[in-house]
């Protein structure tokens, strides 16, 4: 376990040490934290006890890194190790991850899709709710969007990926006279049998 603690904090330093100092930065913070119960026991043969007995199991350490390059780049990364009983290695879990590319006239992300990411699919605003939502985050492993303008046409695509199958939406809008606007949606996906959605608004 000390190998692999070593092992990153080499690797960080090494980033660290990478990052241009007048643009860039990488921030970390975290925690660690243990839970003990103490438990009594009366009677002739009552004893104390503490339960877990070790670190192991019970020990979570919890990081959070954050590498931003000026205004328009963003990723952040949250990791929570949880030490592993009678084992060398902790167990590693990623967090609600993302990654920002805010830029003009396209800003591209891409997350894992989950309902307490900052980054997350977001209805398409067609008045007919043709792909308004998607199914469960639960059942989404990571989602990636582009928004922009192309020749005075707005575009905000999402390609999602689910455990198994995929998805893909957009809607393209473009502004007329008097204050009209009109949007085409489209989706579709590619689970057994595929299924695709077109639709119109004005």
């Amino acid at each position: 376990m000390k190998k692999n603690l070593t092992i990153i904090a080499i690797a960080l330093l090494v980033l660290a040490m990478a990052i241009p100092a007048s643009a860039a930065s990488l921030s970390l913070d975290g925690e660690y934290t243990a839970e003990f119960k103490y438990m009594h026991r009366g009677g002739e043969s009552g004893y104390d006890t503490w339960e877990p007995s070790s670190l192991e199991s019970t020990g979570k350490l919890q990081l959070n890194l954050t590498f931003k390059e000026g205004e328009g780049i963003v990723a952040y990364l949250p990791l929570t190790a949880t030490l592993i009983e009678y084992g060398d290695v902790p167990d590693i879990e990623v967090g609600s991850w993302y990654f920002e590319y805010n830029t003009a006239p396209w800003a591209f992300w891409a997350s894992k899709n989950d309902e307490d990411n900052e980054k997350q699919f977001e209805s398409l605003g067609d008045p007919l709710g043709l792909v308004a939502t998607v199914a469960d985050v639960d059942d989404v492993a990571f989602a990636v969007n582009a928004k922009g303008d192309i020749a005075g046409v707005g575009l905000n695509l999402y390609a999602i990926d689910y455990f198994g199958w995929a998805a893909w939406l957009g809607r393209a809008t473009y502004g007329l006279p008097l204050d009209f606007q009109l949007g085409l949606v489209g989706a579709y996906t590619d689970m057994a049998p595929g299924h695709l959605v077109f639709g119109a608004d004005l």
